[in-house]
């Protein structure tokens, strides 16, 4: 089975959008001590694929997700991930 994950650099890692379930880009920034989420994703299912990804990718397990915007599609995996979430103030107060 091939990876579903994209390389940009040894550290950063993505899973391309799906614009026929809107599904938007999901990251993965790698660093020595802490990996960072970008993104939730639009469901539960979205999130348990990043996460399986990573994880068959053996990428550290996650330790925190940013929210780039309210959007759903960007949300909605966030009870799935189960990390410590940040977001702006604006995004925080839409939902």
């Amino acid at each position: 089975m091939q990876t579903k994950l994209k390389k940009i650099t040894d550290n950063i890692l993505y899973l391309p959008a799906d614009d026929n379930t809107d599904r938007p880009i999901l990251a993965a920034i790698c660093g020595d001590k802490k990996t960072l989420l970008i993104d939730s994703g639009n469901s539960s299912n979205h999130a348990r694929l990043f996460l399986e990804e990573l994880k068959r990718n053996n990428v550290k397990s996650p330790d925190y997700v940013v929210i780039t915007h309210w959007h759903w599609d960007h949300i909605f995996g966030i009870q799935e991930m189960s990390l410590p979430t940040i977001a702006s103030k604006e995004t925080g107060e839409k939902n």
